[in-house]
């Protein structure tokens, strides 16, 4: 997969400023107008960031999400106590992988879209070498949220919230743009219920009768 030089990192604190136009380089190109947005939303972005106990926090929710760790726990979690458990849990890693294979192979590659530059060197935090739109981290949580929503003992709303959370983790570490994140949330969004419509669960969490 063809990979993207890195951007040279500012001082701490230093906004991020106006993206460069147009940033991406794949066959589809992100509008001009969306990279302008993208930056101003970024350089804004820096008046949330220097808060010592918030940037940990955010630090340490979008690393537990790489390669979808928290996902698969909580999907694991959900659907192991469940009589149709197997059903469940083959129905999450499918379309997980699918979601991945999508988004992080011809998605990418399709945009080649450079990323903006990160915050807190101070940190050990794992930086992509991929295109930045689409954020596979956001189409991963989005993807999950849909389908641990379906049947579930937890209101909807805190899957979708800890989705978002995870996404916008991604912009105020500066690994993504919020575009990025927008896109990805739409497209794991669109997966995960094409999953429910391909695989519908038995009602009631119950297994199929045999004759």
């Amino acid at each position: 997969m063809s990979t993207l030089p890195a951007d040279p990192i500012p001082e701490p604190g230093q906004p991020v400023g106006v993206a460069l136009e147009p940033k991406s380089k794949g066959i589809i190109p992100v509008p001009a107008w969306m990279d302008h947005l993208d930056g101003m939303i970024d350089s804004g972005w820096d008046r949330l960031r220097g808060h010592h106990p918030v940037d940990r926090a955010v630090f340490g929710l979008t690393e537990s999400a790489n390669h979808s760790l928290v996902w698969a726990v909580l999907g694991a979690a959900q659907s192991l106590p469940r009589p149709d458990r197997w059903k469940r849990v083959g129905r999450f890693a499918a379309a997980m992988g699918i979601e991945s294979a999508l988004v992080n192979g011809p998605l990418k590659a399709l945009v080649l879209r450079p990323r903006p530059v990160p915050r807190f060197q101070e940190w050990t935090l794992r930086t992509p070498r991929t295109s930045s739109f689409p954020s596979g981290h956001s189409s991963a949580a989005f993807c999950a949220a849909v389908l641990l929503s379906d049947d579930s003992d937890v209101p909807t709303p805190v899957w979708f919230g800890l989705a978002g959370a995870v996404a916008l983790s991604r912009v105020h570490v500066g690994i993504h743009w919020m575009v990025d994140t927008i896109g990805g949330g739409l497209i794991g969004y669109a997966l995960g219920k094409a999953a429910l419509r391909i695989v519908p669960l038995d009602p009631a969490g119950q297994p199929p009768r045999t004759a």
